[in-house]
């Protein structure tokens, strides 16, 4: 699991990037909260990762932190 958390120096409205992208990679389920205002590191979601192969799992998880970011339209 990867908490989706607001980026650092991000406050305002929710904007989330790579969502598209990540949605693309199979064995992931991303679970937004529905706040509709991020704040530096707020929880704002998770992402679970599945996979039969551990290594593979933690890949996908890897590509899932580096794409999917918690921004604000500000």
């Amino acid at each position: 699991m990867i908490n989706l958390l607001g980026e650092k120096n991000e406050t305002g409205l929710v904007k989330y990037e790579g969502l598209t992208e990540t949605m693309s990679i199979e064995g992931t389920k991303i679970h937004i909260y529905g706040k509709k205002e991020t704040k530096p590191f707020r929880k704002m979601g998770h992402v679970t990762v599945l996979d039969k192969s551990i290594e593979k799992a933690k890949l996908k998880a890897k590509k899932v932190s580096e794409t999917l970011k918690v921004k604000s339209w500000n």
